[in-house]
């Protein structure tokens, strides 16, 4: 997995960071942009966290902190996002975060050899 990071980082198509808690340093998840397009300023977030710390806010600030890295430092300026539709905490968690929902993708991502519909969402940087 972490050599799969560093060759996205290497060919500039994505970068990872850990989730560290602050308290216990322990490493709780992943968090970070893949389908960066840098040409075209826009890069889809992506994140998991082991689920015993689900629901404590970590997420909620994980995200916060990679926006901010992909508007300011990356120059992105649209975040997409996409997400099964029956992942009911990470739908919820996109849209307090600001993010928009502009569709379903049918059947679009497989897992355990599974076909699952997704929504997408985008946050747009604001001009200013």
């Amino acid at each position: 997995m972490v050599q799969s990071f560093a060759g996205l980082y290497q060919e500039k198509r994505g970068i990872r960071w850990g989730i560290e808690r602050r308290d216990t340093k322990e490493l709780i998840g992943t968090i970070g942009f893949h389908a960066l397009a840098q040409k075209h300023r826009r890069a889809e977030i992506g994140y998991e966290i082991i689920p015993a710390h689900w629901r404590n806010g970590f997420a909620s600030e994980a995200v916060s902190e990679v926006v901010s890295y992909g508007f300011a430092a990356l120059g992105l300026t649209r975040i997409g996002a996409v997400v099964f539709t029956e992942n009911e905490a990470s739908n919820r968690l996109l849209v307090k975060m600001g993010f928009q929902k502009e569709g379903i993708l049918r059947q679009y991502m497989y897992q355990n050899g599974n076909p699952y519909h997704t929504n997408v969402y985008s946050l747009l940087k604001l001009r200013g």
